[in-house]
Order: C-alpha cells, then sequence, then structure tokens
C-alpha cells in the first residue's frame, strides 16, 4: 500500500484520529470504522440469548463462542487439539484465574522475570498462600549458543533473593498445606512475550527450556505462563512452534474492542492439573442444594468460564480478527518495527548545543530489528547540564500538542526498577516519600520515578512518529542560549534607565468569587479578611464524594455570578438556567458539619454544608447533584515557595534555552520542602491574593500570536480564539504600570499601607482554556503559548500569589479620591468596620 493510499484508508478507518496524534498502543490499540459497524450491524439483525437457554437466539450464542474459540486458536496457530480457549474478563482475568486454579503446594515454586506486569506478579500471593517458595529472575545472555533461535546466544536465569511466607513453612496447627509425591509437584514459570514497560522480547525458544527444569536444580513438573497480551498486538507468539503451557491473551490490544474480554489458553496436557474449587452457573453438570454434592462439566472451558460468557463481545471478535488480517500480521510486525526502528534512531540522534545526547532509550533498541523489540520506545530525557526532566511535565505538554502518550512505570514495576536502577530499598523510600502511582513526583532527589512510552499500532503513520519528534525538539533539545531578559519575557527599561519618568503602577481592578470557581464581582473597593479578601472563595460546590467541583470538570460553574452584598448581608448568586437569584445569609452558618469529607487540592477542610432548599438550586442550575458547603474558620494555611523558588519565578527558561544556572537551581527545590506560614486559606488553590499584569497579559497574546505562526488582528488572537482579557486568569487583584513579567522579581508589595509578601509563581492548569463569559473551552490556548516561554520545572506559570501580612500594614490610611463615583469604596461604614480595606486606583510599590 502506497503512502497515500495508507493515509486515506486511515482517514476513513480511523476518523476519531484526526488532529489527535496517538502514541499509547501499548496501553490500547484502536478500532476500525468497518469494524464496529460489521459488529453493530450483525448485533443488530440477530436475536442474540443466553447460550445457557435452549431456545434459538441461545443456540446463535452458542454457535458464536465455539466459533469465536476457533478462531482464537487460529489466530496463535494452533487448535483445540493442542489448546483450549478459555473466555476471560481480560488478560488480567487469565492471570487471575490461573493463579487461584494451579496446583500449588509447599513444595511448589513460582518464578517470575522481573520484566512481568503487576497482574502476573499478584499470582505470587496464591503462591505465598500455600506456602510456595516465589523468586523473581533475570535471563543472562552470552555469546556461544547452538540454536538458530538464539542467534548463537547462551542464556541462563539469574535468581534473585526468593520471597517465603515463614510461617506457612512450618504446618502450623490446622494448616492447610499439603504435601504431594514429588511426581505430583509443580512449578510454574511466568515471563511476558514482550515487555509493556521497554518492548523487550523474549526469545522463545527458552520455553522449552524452562520447561525441562534443568536449569532450577528442583525436582517436579516446571509449567510456562506466557503473557502475550502485549505482544499479540503486532507479534502473536506461533503457538505450533514454542508451546507454553498457559497463555494470557487480551484482545482490544489487538484491534481496539470489545474491552473487558480476553483468554487463558492451556495446552490440552495441563488443564489436567488445575484444581477449581467454586463453581457457578454453567460450570456444573449438577449440584444439590441441601447435600454436599456437585458434579463439574466435562469441558475444561465449560468449567473454568463462571457463569454467563460475554456472548456479545465474543460475536465482536470475528470483525476484530477479519480487520487485522486483511493487512496481514506479518506486515502489521514490519511496518510497526519499521517505525520503531526509525523513531528510536532519531530520537538517540537528539544532541544539545553542548553536544550532552537530549535522550536516554530503555530495551533493546541497539539490536534495530524486530526480533528483539516491539514496537514500544520506553524513553527520559535530559536537560544540558545532564539533570532530568520530569515526565509529568513532558505528557502534560504533550497534551497541549495533542500527542497522546503515557508515563509512569506502566504498572510494571520490575522493569521500571531495572531500567531506571532503582532498587527495592529506594522505591520504597520513595513511596514513603508520597509517591504512588499515576501521581505527579516524577522525580525525587533528581533522579525519575518513572519513564515516557510512545508506542506504535498498525495505523500509526510516519507522520505520527515525526510530530512526536518535532514535539521533543521544540520543548526539550536546547539549540544556543538568548539574554536572560529575553528567556522572560521581562522588559529591562525600568533598570536601565531609572531616570525616566514613567507611568506609576497602579491597582487598575479588584476581582473576588465567593464560591470556588464560580464567576465573581469587581466592587472598587473591597476589605480584608482573615484569607484573603473578604469572603473570597468561601464557598464551594462538592459532589457526592466530597470532592470540590472545579471548571477543569465543570466548566459552566463559570456562568453561576456570585456576588456579596455587605450592607443587605448575604450572598447573591444568579444564573442563566435559573428565573430567580439565590440569596444565602453572611451570618448565619449551615449546621451539618462535615469533618474530613471535603477534599480541595489535596486538603480535606473543615466545612459546613448547606441544606437541600439551597443546594437543590445549584443542582438545577448545573444539571448535576452539587452540595453548596462554607469552609469552616482557620482550617486551612498558606504555604509559602522557598527561597529557591521565589528566585526561579525569576529565571523562567524558554524551552529551547535552559541555563545551567537554572537546572541546578531546579534541583535543589526537588530536595526542599515549602515553609508553612501562620495565616488562613480559603477554598483558593494557594495563595490568598492572585495578582496579575496588564502589560503580562499584552505580551502572552503578542507570544499567542507568535506559536500559530500568523499575526492576528485586533478582536482574534492565536488559534481564533478571543484576545485575553486579565480575567481570563481570575486574579483578584489587576495592576497597571508595569513592565511585562515585571512581578516574576518581586518579594514584597505594598498597596495604600497594606503589605504583602509573594509566596511565588501561579502555575497554570486547562481552567485558562475556559470562556469566563460562556462556559466554553478554547482549544489548548493560552497554555501552549505559556509553555513557549513560561515554563518551569513543568509548571507553566502566569501572575503572583501574595499573602497578606497585616503586622506590617498600616490600615486603611487612603482617602477615596473625589470623582471617582459613588462607590463602595466612598461609605464611611466599610472604611469603620475593616481596618484593611483596597481600593481601586491605589498605587502600589513593590521590592525584589
Amino acid at each position: 500500500m502506497s503512502d497515500a493510499a495508507f493515509s486515506s484508508w486511515r482517514a476513513a478507518e480511523f476518523p476519531q484520529l484526526q488532529g489527535a496524534v496517538y502514541v499509547d498502543h501499548a496501553g490500547a490499540t484502536l478500532y476500525s470504522k468497518s469494524q464496529l459497524q460489521a459488529t453493530t450491524e450483525e448485533l443488530g439483525g440477530h436475536l442474540f440469548g443466553n447460550p445457557h437457554s435452549q431456545s434459538d437466539g441461545s443456540t446463535r450464542s452458542s454457535t458464536i463462542i465455539e466459533a469465536a474459540r476457533s478462531r482464537v486458536l487460529s489466530f496463535f496457530n494452533t487448535s483445540s487439539a493442542e489448546y483450549t480457549c478459555i473466555f476471560t474478563a481480560g488478560a488480567t482475568g487469565a492471570l487471575k484465574l490461573l493463579g487461584e486454579v494451579f496446583p500449588w503446594s509447599s513444595e511448589s515454586e513460582f518464578c517470575y522475570t522481573v520484566e512481568n506486569h503487576n497482574s502476573a506478579l499478584g499470582i505470587r500471593e496464591y503462591a505465598l498462600e500455600k506456602g510456595a517458595v516465589v523468586c523473581p529472575v533475570d535471563f543472562e545472555t552470552s555469546i556461544g549458543g547452538d540454536s538458530e533461535d538464539d542467534g548463537g546466544r547462551k542464556w541462563s536465569v539469574k535468581r534473585r533473593e526468593p520471597l517465603i511466607r515463614p510461617q506457612l513453612k512450618h504446618d502450623p496447627p490446622g494448616s492447610s498445606i499439603e504435601h504431594p509425591p514429588q511426581d505430583e509437584v509443580f512449578h510454574l514459570f511466568a515471563c511476558p512475550a514482550e515487555c509493556n514497560f521497554s518492548g523487550a522480547k523474549l526469545n522463545l525458544s527458552q520455553v522449552e527450556e524452562i520447561q525441562k527444569g534443568q536449569w532450577s536444580g528442583k525436582r517436579g513438573h516446571w509449567k510456562v505462563l506466557l503473557d502475550a497480551a502485549k505482544a499479540c498486538g503486532t507479534a502473536p507468539p506461533d503457538l505450533s512452534i514454542h508451546q507454553p503451557e498457559f497463555v494470557a491473551v487480551s484482545f482490544y490490544k489487538i484491534f481496539g474492542y470489545p474491552t473487558g474480554l480476553g483468554a487463558l489458553l492451556v495446552r490440552s496436557d495441563a488443564g489436567q492439573i488445575l484444581q477449581k474449587r467454586y463453581f457457578s452457573g454453567g460450570t456444573v453438570a449438577v449440584s444439590i442444594a441441601d447435600k454436599d454434592y456437585m458434579r463439574r462439566r466435562e469441558r475444561l472451558e465449560e468449567w473454568l468460564e463462571d457463569g454467563t460468557a460475554s456472548f456479545l463481545g465474543v460475536a465482536a471478535l470475528r470483525h476484530g480478527f477479519d480487520a487485522v488480517k486483511k493487512l496481514g500480521m506479518d506486515n502489521i510486525r514490519k511496518h510497526t518495527a519499521a517505525l520503531t526502528q526509525f523513531t528510536a534512531r532519531e530520537l538517540l540522534s537528539l544532541r544539545h548545543s553542548n553536544g550532552r545526547k537530549a535522550c536516554v532509550l530503555y530495551g533493546n533498541h541497539a539490536a534495530n530489528d524486530g526480533q528483539n523489540q516491539g514496537p514500544i520506545i520506553a524513553f527520559n530525557l535530559v536537560r544540558p547540564d545532564g539533570s532530568w526532566v520530569g515526565y509529568r511535565e513532558v505528557e502534560k505538554l504533550a497534551g497541549l500538542r495533542d500527542i497522546q502518550l503515557r508515563t509512569g512505570c506502566f504498572c510494571n514495576p520490575g522493569a521500571c526498577a531495572k531500567y531506571l536502577g532503582l532498587t527495592s530499598t529506594e522505591m520504597e523510600a520513595n513511596y514513603e516519600a508520597g509517591h504512588v502511582c499515576w501521581d505527579d513526583q516524577d522525580l525525587i532527589d533528581g533522579r525519575p520515578t518513572g519513564a515516557i512510552r510512545i508506542s506504535f499500532g498498525y495505523m500509526t503513520t510516519v507522520e505520527d512518529a515525526r510530530a512526536v519528534l518535532r514535539f521533543v525538539r521544540d520543548y526539550f533539545v536546547v539549540t544556543e542560549p538568548e539574554p536572560l531578559s529575553e528567556r522572560n519575557g521581562v522588559a529591562e527599561s525600568r533598570a536601565k534607565d531609572t531616570d525616566c519618568a514613567r507611568e506609576p503602577m497602579v491597582l487598575e481592578k479588584i476581582l473576588l468569587y465567593p464560591i470556588k470557581s464560580c464567576g465573581g464581582f469587581a466592587p472598587d473597593a473591597w476589605p480584608i479578611g482573615p484569607n484573603g479578601l473578604l469572603y473570597d472563595r468561601e464557598w464551594l460546590l462538592v459532589d457526592s464524594g466530597g470532592n470540590g467541583l472545579t471548571q477543569k470538570k465543570v466548566p459552566a460553574l463559570c456562568t453561576l455570578q456570585a456576588s456579596i452584598d455587605l450592607e443587605a448581608g448575604h450572598l447573591r448568586v444568579t444564573s442563566r438556567a435559573m428565573q430567580d437569584a439565590l440569596l444565602v445569609p453572611l451570618h448565619s452558618r449551615p449546621r451539618a458539619t462535615l469533618d474530613g469529607t471535603v477534599q480541595v487540592c489535596g486538603d480535606r477542610p473543615g466545612a459546613d454544608a448547606y441544606g437541600p432548599e439551597i443546594s437543590s438550586w445549584f443542582s438545577d442550575a448545573l444539571g448535576i447533584p452539587c452540595t453548596l458547603v462554607r469552609q469552616q474558620p482557620r482550617s486551612r494555611t498558606v504555604h509559602r515557595q522557598t527561597p529557591h523558588k521565589l528566585k526561579q519565578q525569576s529565571e523562567i527558561a524558554s524551552p529551547h534555552h535552559t541555563s545551567a544556572a537554572q537546572t541546578n537551581e531546579n534541583r535543589k527545590v526537588n530536595t526542599t520542602a515549602d515553609e508553612q506560614l501562620d495565616s488562613s486559606l480559603g477554598f483558593a488553590n494557594e495563595g490568598q491574593f492572585l495578582l496579575v499584569n496588564t502589560a503580562s497579559v499584552e505580551e502572552l497574546n503578542r507570544r499567542m500570536v507568535e506559536t500559530d505562526g500568523r499575526s492576528g488582528d485586533k478582536k482574534k488572537g492565536s488559534r481564533g480564539l478571543e484576545v485575553l482579557e486579565p480575567e481570563r486568569f481570575r486574579p483578584n487583584l489587576v495592576v497597571r504600570g508595569l513592565e511585562p513579567f515585571e512581578e516574576d522579581t518581586w518579594q514584597q508589595v505594598r498597596i495604600a499601607g497594606q503589605q504583602f509578601g509573594v509566596i511565588g509563581g501561579c502555575s497554570r492548569c486547562s481552567m485558562i482554556t475556559v470562556d469566563q463569559k460562556t462556559g466554553e473551552k478554547g482549544g489548548n490556548e493560552p497554555l501552549l503559548a505559556l509553555a513557549s516561554f513560561r515554563r518551569n520545572k513543568g509548571k507553566l506559570l502566569f501572575g503572583i500569589l501574595l499573602n497578606h501580612e497585616p503586622g506590617r500594614s498600616q490600615g486603611d490610611v487612603e482617602n477615596p479620591k473625589p470623582g471617582r463615583g459613588k462607590g463602595l469604596g466612598h461609605r464611611d461604614w466599610l472604611r469603620k468596620r475593616w481596618p484593611n480595606v483596597l481600593r481601586c486606583g491605589s498605587e502600589l510599590s513593590a521590592s525584589s
């Protein structure tokens, strides 16, 4: 198939890929349009019944299931004479089933290569429970083998420290441990056909040597479990050549649909050793309710498949196999291998301007063939000074470029530790330090806790691979340095000519948001309370689990407009979806206390919940069930970023130009905890106040046009977005009269007698892609533009966070200026009741 024909075919068969680069086929490959159409036509055109019934529809289901078993076995080049196909709930279900029914004893041993998936490692719990010895192993190779299959290389098994539960080895009273004769001792050896972390392939000729057991020095029978879940997507094992006793299979890894369906292939002579206790519907020939009497069904698949099979999912298998058969599995293997070799070669060639490699690969890529390496590239990125780039930083930026990849350890702790050089002690220490699967702790003490993984499928194109390479070059390969001021986007005019007259720095606007993530209002003056602006983010909407609702999950929150009437003493909320406004009294608190159940930004602050008479208004307005809660006083505190973090705020680097000083500073930050201040915080994410500079917003708008590669007009910016206003960033304080990003250098701010300490930069997320007027998301801007020049340690910084310092403030020292109207700031009672008040138009000063 020509490149043009392939592109045309992919566009027709995979419309879901339009505008996206999908390189996570090791996680799940994709289903084709014609595959789904054929499936829906079959399900829509025929009646399928429960295969345990005897109706015509049930008979059709049974026929489909038997045909599917044969099709599965044929895919692995074998037949029902050699293997039995047992359908399970995915490959994990297959592995779990084998762990349950394997004939473990106190004389058994369970060995597994360290590069196994967690689902295979989990089998050891069954083995240990029966007193068996569990031993992780490594394969070692050397020159000198005789077999053509192993390329003239010898292999051996290197054992690691065995795992034993001693209390089960001493036959305590009542123990269920059995001691079978030596000829009835069975051992299990588990290995992946292809490692889902690195893509390294197993030499399948080793299966026979493992089965012989000479390497182990143990009596008994060795059985091999081959986890083929990853390998079967591009290179399924040929079971006519190498015949492990057990093979775990996942179907969505082959053709994308259906999910939740897998199979355990059991070699015919191995089925007779399996021991099952539980029985269920469909697995017995007879059972008696009031007598200990049961007889199992004779066929192994009928005995091991508990309950009703996923007969509709099984019906879809035929169309998935048809889809890959049209291309041919050998062609798929060659295609994905070529993409892998090309991409790996290009990644390895990337160099920073100082000559240092930008990329470290894991796996068997040096072999440069598809025999030893599957279509996976696991890697990490390195900065010019040799420090590591965090994988979560890479994943977040890739998402902005519509590149879908995966990061972490991929549920394979052994391979992760092996390739990253982590000891078990270090992995335990990482856990004790708070690192768990799927979190954001990608670096601990400067070392990676996981990796970046891209993987290819049969519909992947070379342009997909090139898009990944362009992304890595654009963001992580350093060319030549540029002036610090250009990196920061901070103009130096103030420092160069301090004698020049310049516009004074002025507080242009005050904004507060009584309900977190909802719309707010802009008074001309407002008192400062214990958490920041009085009543700012004092309320929160939560779901049934106590999780705070934010615009990242519910963008429509910004269409709820909340304001405070200090004179009337109520919170007022309006919604386009509701006819009447909601009024909530300020001076009476709800009575239902929610201790430890409300979650905000990893904290569990104390909160009180309103009753259904108030919460139902919000549920109706948003169309989702939710509850309004009010924070209990002083139940959260502010964390000030360390001095290192404040310094690096003024040393933000472009992705192309990272200084050694900056990366050294970044490494220090990893090991230093933030300082906790004695200042309370509402439901805001981090700081009491967020300050945004209008000149910085203007500079960002200019950069957005640059990022898009064309100039925008006055109304439109990059990618058709409206020109951004400061309100997009949900600030509390908007200031003017500054140079772009001059605020990065500040450590102290003073506004009309009120003193503020800078606690750090504000890390931006997808919330700033939401239009605050409509609640609609506008693509990946302005995050993409920020990523081009405001990236630091994986964070996209814009605006600064402030903490009020009442002990260093002087109260309301500024009289309202004449001619500014009759706003709140002109009312004497405001000044008398609250000593600390901010007013629009006030001048400010700052120190670095």
